[in-house]
């Protein structure tokens, strides 16, 4: 992976300055729309997610290229090994660099808006508040990307996106059923106009909105648990074992 960035190093830089550029433009664009706060709070996380992304989709690019795959696999290092050096370069490193760099770009274009507008958005470093837990749900998406970026031979990234896209579309379906059963004469209220915002006319919620809004909550704190403490860890182990497989079929 280490050569392969070096090999790439021009690309990169030409990435990172057209980054680079587009932030500023956006920057400039922010303040002339008269938005007082919350620019880099919001930003922070789409640098965050989409240079990520790629970044991890290309973690075993070595592996599916056919003039390198054989000289990546015949190195003489175990499967745990190189997985849990493609988490620490392309999540933990990869995340301190990004905010060291987000940091300096806060710093720059500051100084550059100071000259040309007489105001920024000030000196940001993404390490508390909402970039944290921007940090924080990308560890998951990261595992996601990584897996991705392991299993897929070609254009990981696209083949990635489009299997969450459609495991979206499962989940939602499965949910709305799973609703429907539980509440199907919610769907009368809706037919009959009474439904609005989840409030009534006399400004009472109803015992059906209770439950729905009950049950959905519940939902949410069982999803939510299952993906920071169990989803994240049970993809690095299906990472580790798709390489592995790689490994035994190639005879190593």
């Amino acid at each position: 992976m280490k050569l392969s960035f070096v090999e790439q190093r021009r690309s990169i830089a030409i990435a990172a300055g057209a980054t680079f550029g587009g932030l500023m433009l956006v920057y400039l664009i922010g303040l002339a729309s008269g938005r007082a706060a919350g620019f880099h709070e919001g930003m922070f996380p789409l640098v965050l997610l989409g240079s990520g992304t790629i970044v991890t989709s290309l973690a075993f690019i070595d592996l599916h290229l056919q003039h390198r795959s054989q000289a990546f696999l015949m190195l003489p290092v175990s499967a745990l090994d190189r997985v849990i050096e493609r988490i620490l370069t392309t999540n933990v490193l990869f995340v301190i660099a990004l905010a060291l760099a987000y940091g300096l770009f806060s710093l720059i274009a500051a100084g550059i808006a100071e000259l040309l507008v007489g105001r920024s958005f000030g000196f940001y470093l993404p390490l508390s508040g909402r970039g944290l837990m921007a940090i924080r749900r990308y560890t998951l998406i990261h595992a996601v990307f990584l897996f991705g970026a392991v299993y897929f031979r070609g254009k990981n990234l696209l083949k990635t996106l489009l299997s969450l896209a459609v495991l979206g579309m499962i989940v939602f379906a499965v949910t709305a059923v799973l609703v429907w059963l539980a509440f199907g004469d919610y769907r009368e209220l809706m037919r009959r106009g009474m439904y609005s915002g989840m409030v009534f006319g006399d400004g009472v919620l109803t015992d059906q909105v209770v439950k729905i809004t009950d049950f959905m909550h519940g939902i949410g704190r069982v999803v939510r648990f299952a993906l920071v403490y169990v989803m994240t860890p049970f993809l690095w182990v299906l990472t580790w074992l798709r390489l592995r497989e790689t490994e035994v079929m190639h005879g190593v």
